[in-house]
């Protein structure tokens, strides 16, 4: 006998978004644990990480890898979002629900973009193919 479980995942990386890793940045940037919970679902499992410039920090991981939060002062600060499919270019940013502008700073191991969506600053980093392996966001603190 064959017993199947569904579950529903949690407003999943990321109901409702338009864009292609489906995260709603807006939803998740600066917002403390029980309110980033509330739209990526419970943490996969969290840490500790001590960042030269902040001291000990929680650090979870959310979406089984895909999401991976850094808090700083309790909220929602350094975020990384995996985004297998997007490319590498610099439209990679509307992944995040961001309109697409030529980065700041552009090479073949990175391109960031300082300031735009009222993030301090959002950065892509290739993977195989001319795809993204995934966007870093520092929303607030750098």
């Amino acid at each position: 006998m064959r017993v199947l479980i569904f579950t529903a995942l949690p407003a999943i990386l990321f109901a409702g978004a338009a864009n292609a890793s489906g995260l709603d940045l807006a939803q998740v940037a600066g917002k403390p644990k029980p309110a980033v919970e509330k739209v990526l679902g419970k943490a996969d499992s969290c840490g500790t990480v001590s960042p030269s410039k902040v001291g000990k920090v929680p650090k979870c991981v959310f979406q089984g890898g895909k999401v991976e939060i850094v808090f700083i002062d309790g909220k929602a600060d350094w975020i990384t979002v995996y985004a297998p499919g997007v490319r590498f270019d610099q439209d990679a940013i509307a992944a995040l629900g961001l309109a697409a502008r030529k980065p700041d700073f552009s090479n073949a191991f990175t391109m960031r973009w300082k300031g735009i969506g009222g993030y301090r600053e959002v950065a892509a980093f290739p993977g195989a193919g001319n795809e993204v392996d995934y966007l870093y966001v520092r929303a607030v603190t750098d």
